[in-house]
């Protein structure tokens, strides 16, 4: 998890999201939820730790200057706010 990119997990992120973005926003949140919680699972990864992890990069540098992650961040501000 360490070794993937700020800007390669935004992308990835962007495309789940985009995905969901047709669904009620608490379908959103327990689908995606529930697929976290399965791929941790699956990786052998503690799902705390990677919360933990994901919550530090997000607060980072190096994610707040990350184009792809801003983008991110707008795209669901902008797409998803109220739904």
């Amino acid at each position: 998890m360490t070794n993937a990119s700020v800007s390669e997990v935004a992308d990835f992120a962007f495309k789940v999201i985009d995905l969901a973005q047709h669904h009620p926003a608490h379908v959103q949140v327990a689908g995606i939820g529930l697929a976290f919680l399965l791929l941790a699972e699956h990786h052998k990864a503690n799902p705390q730790d990677v919360w933990t992890v994901l919550g530090n990069v997000r607060l980072s540098r190096t994610a707040q200057d990350n184009e792809h992650y801003r983008a991110l961040q707008l795209y669901v501000k902008n797409e998803l706010e109220g739904r």
